[in-house]
């Protein structure tokens, strides 16, 4: 058993170090995750950061911006939409005489004006079956001179004024306009290689084809931005493209960041890219991480897009288009301000979804962008900031492994909410004093799911230890020990703990001349001591004891450890009065058995010795092999006083501690004895019977005789110790089972009246024998 015990310790550190490796792997592959940033988790981080948005929107610093609206109002005073050229000439020419500094169009004017004299002409002709070609010329002519073309008025409106059109880069356009703005990159070389390079945008989004204006309005205008939107997965605008790139080496500004320019009528626009040594503060990643336009800076992501940190949906001031046009439309509103034409009207289905509203003019994105910019308030997700969180990750899910595995999933649990609580405030902090976005969801998905796995695999390696562990030790040990090593393997090691146990010898008396009867016939010789043990085995475990070891034919056993028993001095000696009566049941079955007579007609007689004390309790032996056991001075009293049982007759022996903490058994004092190797004397204890002999009137009234007769032989009246002795004998039926303890004190009494004891005895027996 003890070889079991060492290496089943050995085997339960290896399924631990398995136990770690599994939840260990799964935490690195979530970090890995959490560092390649798949879809789906860039999906999480963004409901997170929408979320703080809402809780938190921008609060604008500045109305520099104004929304100036197609609304229903103005279709309804100047018809459906879309308007006459000539209409957005007078529009644009009434903002400039208010003094805007930019007007940005969130219009694109792709085909000619339907009420343009060649598209009336170009519809009336398609109206006849059999059109006269040089008539329609003529009369095209003629309207021409008569009536100002809408495209052409239009046209030299923004030639004079501070606007910028619209481009999208789209697959169905055509080619690609021509850039009015400039762009300086202060960068030699690649952002990541340092190597000079033909192109440094290769990161910004664009296409090989744009749709444009007509050509009258795309040459016209001074500046052009490109709209289009960047619109996530599910449908939601995070970020707005302030760059985006034409074909191989054409940029083009986004139509918010064309009329930031154009206000402070800056010459172009300069790039800053991040590398290793620098750039920390704005970038997200290596590559573009800022621009310059005119006196602001702006920190990008390398593929040219912004971080939109959105203000609530009235932020921006609006005017109705229909008010602009008004020939009463107070000037002031629109002095010194960019202003953003666009359409709120559903009809005109320009309406985007945002964290703050899923039904916002899509060009409030570009203006609220342009707001932004102006007050300097910027998200930002450094790159320190993205590898913080796997390290968070990886440390933490770490812990909690080694936690779960060494000290339980009651402490690991603990420590994750006080992680997950102290990720979700760091969060929130980092997002409220400065604008970092600091995600705490998956960080702490990837912790928990760590800890759970953790949890998951030592329950079930628990439960497969536990199993191995009944199943190896089912037969040697209590259930309770079993049970108590199942539950806690980790004590499989050397090492114990000090507390009181009661201890109990049982050996079979005369066992030696069994064995010489048997000698021939050993396998008769095992199957006694078998049945024996058995017998005797059961009742120890039944009562709750441990069966440290067999001894040949003796076992030792003791109570209170592992499993914690109060009275276990009282089971101990329960167990040793049921061994007494298992034994009287054995004898009939050995009686019975008519092939064993033929070999030996003897009886088996028992002798178990009690003892209660304070022992060392834990496994005991190298570290190579060891033993779980008790170890102490009640053990060795214990033996002693099994050994003595021969000498005193009686089967069942216990020590004075023992005695002092029942109260409900029949005990009767045998002697005061000085036992083999000790120089205390010990009081010991015959155990008669249960409390139903503890009550029996002859056995009270052998109790009261007995004690007299100690008392007599301890005073040394030998004459009427002797008297007491025979009247013990004759009188109570519990004599006849007392007659060797009788016997050995008549043997006393003539040898002290022959030879009187030392004047300073005190009725102790010095034993010659262990």
């Amino acid at each position: 058993m003890s070889v079991k015990l060492s290496n089943l310790y050995s085997q339960l550190r290896n399924m631990k170090i398995v136990s770690f490796l599994l939840p260990f792997v799964f935490l690195l592959a979530s970090v890995y995750a959490l560092l390649s940033v798949p879809p789906f988790i860039a999906n999480t981080q963004n409901r997170v950061f929408d979320q703080y948005n809402r809780w938190q929107p921008r609060q604008p610093l500045n109305d520099a911006v104004v929304f100036v609206d197609i609304d229903e109002a103005s279709l309804q005073k100047y018809g459906q939409f879309p308007w006459p050229r000539n209409l957005f000439g007078d529009l644009v020419l009434s903002m400039t005489e208010a003094g805007a500094a930019a007007i940005a169009l969130d219009v694109l004017f792709p085909e000619p004006d339907r009420t343009s004299p060649q598209s009336i002409i170009r519809e009336w002709s398609d109206l006849q079956k059999n059109p006269d070609a040089s008539e329609w010329q003529q009369l095209q002519e003629k309207l021409t001179d008569i009536i100002d073309d809408p495209d052409r008025y239009f046209a030299r409106i923004l030639a004079n004024t501070p606007s910028i059109i619209s481009i999208m880069l789209h697959p169905d356009g055509a080619g690609l306009p021509a850039p009015k703005t400039g762009f300086a990159l202060r960068s030699s070389g690649d952002p990541i290689t340092g190597a000079p390079v033909t192109s440094p945008y290769q990161t910004l989004q664009g296409e090989n084809k744009a749709i444009v204006n007509i050509a009258p309005i795309q040459n016209a205008a001074l500046a052009q931005g490109a709209i289009n939107a960047r619109i996530d997965s599910d449908g939601i605008i995070r970020r707005t493209a302030l760059l985006l790139k034409g074909g191989e080496a054409l940029i083009y500004p986004s139509l918010g960041l064309e009329a930031l320019r154009v206000a402070q009528g800056a010459g172009g626009f300069a790039l800053k890219a991040s590398t290793i040594q620098g750039e920390e503060a704005y970038a997200s990643g290596l590559g573009l991480s800022r621009l310059k336009v005119g006196q602001f800076v702006v920190p990008i992501e390398a593929d040219g897009s912004m971080r939109l940190y959105y203000a609530a949906p009235d932020a921006v001031t609006k005017i109705s288009a229909s008010d602009i046009l008004a020939p009463n439309f107070e000037r002031d509103r629109l002095a010194g301000r960019i202003a953003f034409i666009g359409t709120s009207a559903a009809g005109l289905k320009d309406l985007r979804a945002t964290p703050l509203d899923p039904a916002m003019a899509g060009v409030l994105v570009h203006a609220q962008a342009a707001q932004q910019i102006i007050d300097g308030v910027f998200l930002r997700r450094p790159v320190w900031l993205q590898t913080t969180e796997p390290l968070i990750a990886l440390l933490a899910g770490l812990l909690l492994i080694i936690i779960t595995l060494r000290y339980g999933v009651t402490l690991a649990s603990i420590m994750l909410a006080v992680i997950l609580a102290g990720l979700a405030y760091s969060s929130w902090w980092a997002f409220e004093t400065h604008l970092h976005l600091l995600d705490p969801v998956l960080p702490g998905f990837a912790i928990a799911s760590s800890f759970l796995l953790a949890g998951f695999i030592n329950y079930l390696q628990t439960e497969r230890e536990r199993r191995e562990v009944r199943q190896a030790f089912g037969q040697y040990l209590s259930p309770e020990l079993v049970e108590e090593i199942a539950q806690n393997p980790q004590n499989l090691q050397l090492g114990g703990a000090e507390k009181p146990v009661t201890v109990m010898f049982a050996d079979i008396r005369g066992f030696t001349q069994i064995s010489e009867q048997l000698k021939n016939h050993p396998h008769e010789l095992t199957r006694v001591i078998n049945l024996f043990l058995t017998d005797l085995s059961q009742a120890i475990q039944d009562a709750g004891g441990t069966i440290d070891k067999y001894i040949g034919d003796c076992i030792m056993a003791f109570w209170n450890a592992p499993s914690e028993i109060e009275t276990h001095a009282q089971a101990a000696c329960m167990a040793a009065l049921r061994m007494k009566e298992q034994l009287i049941a054995l004898n009939q079955q050995l009686d019975d058995d008519e092939a064993l007579k033929n070999l030996w007609s003897g009886q088996l007689a028992i002798g178990v010795g009690v003892n209660t004390g304070q022992c060392l309790v834990g496994n005991v032996g190298s570290r190579q092999r060891f033993n779980y056991s008790v170890m102490g001075d009640p053990v060795n009293i214990a033996a002693r006083l099994e050994s003595q049982t021969k000498n005193y007759g009686l089967p069942i022996l216990v020590g004075s501690k023992t005695r002092a903490e029942i109260d409900n058994l029949a005990f009767l004092e045998l002697d005061l004895i000085s036992l083999k190797g000790k120089q205390e004397a010990e009081r010991v204890f015959a155990l008669m019977g249960d409390d139903t002999v503890l009550h029996c009137a002859d056995f009270k009234a052998l109790e009261q005789t007995h004690r007299d007769m100690l008392q007599a032989y301890r005073a040394q009246d030998w004459s009427k110790a002797l008297t007491l002795i025979t009247q013990l004998e004759t009188q109570h039926s519990g004599g006849a089972e007392l007659q060797t303890l009788y016997d050995l004190y008549k043997q006393r009494i003539d040898a002290f009246e022959t030879s009187p004891p030392p004047i300073d005895w005190n009725g102790v027996y010095l034993a010659q024998e262990k």
